[in-house]
């Protein structure tokens, strides 16, 4: 019976993170708009929280699974990029970010929801937060490296 359970487990993990191809950048953009990589570092199976939904310049994007990435060109101005924490599989708080866009530039945004508490008085609990960020080139770089498509 422990091994069913622990093969169920396993399962579900795998469901919750990216399997597309791996990370490649896009190779041609539209003149004069600029490209955004949104993407969520893989992290511990354990910890990771659920799959917080993206949001960019109002258009709902969907999920985004740990070890994935969404990219998209965008007009140049300034963008909200919204991620929206899931509980139970319905998103609830978010947090958002601003990106300056120009044409011909490239921005990298990190995501991340994670437990950050886990509680067992006469019940389990487990808070968790919605984190978001925009990074450097290098950083961006060098973390979406580790990514699939979404």
């Amino acid at each position: 019976m422990a091994r069913i359970a622990h093969i169920a487990m396993l399962a579900l993990l795998a469901a919750c993170t990216a399997s597309g191809p791996a990370f490649q950048p896009l190779s041609q953009r539209p003149s004069g708009q600029g490209i955004v990589y949104v993407y969520r570092p893989q992290g511990e199976a354990v910890g990771r929280g659920e799959t917080p939904y993206i949001e960019i310049a109002g258009k709902n994007l969907g999920m985004l699974k740990a070890g994935g990435y969404i990219s998209l060109t965008l007009p140049p101005g300034e963008h909200e990029v919204t991620v929206r924490q899931a509980m139970l599989f319905v998103p609830t708080l978010w947090d958002t970010v601003t990106i300056a866009v120009a044409p011909g530039s490239v921005s990298y945004i990190r995501v991340d929801q994670r437990v950050t508490r886990v509680g067992n008085a006469g019940f389990f609990s487990a808070m968790q937060q919605v984190f978001i960020e925009e990074v450097s080139a290098e950083t961006g770089q060098n973390e979406i490296a580790d990514t699939k498509q979404n």
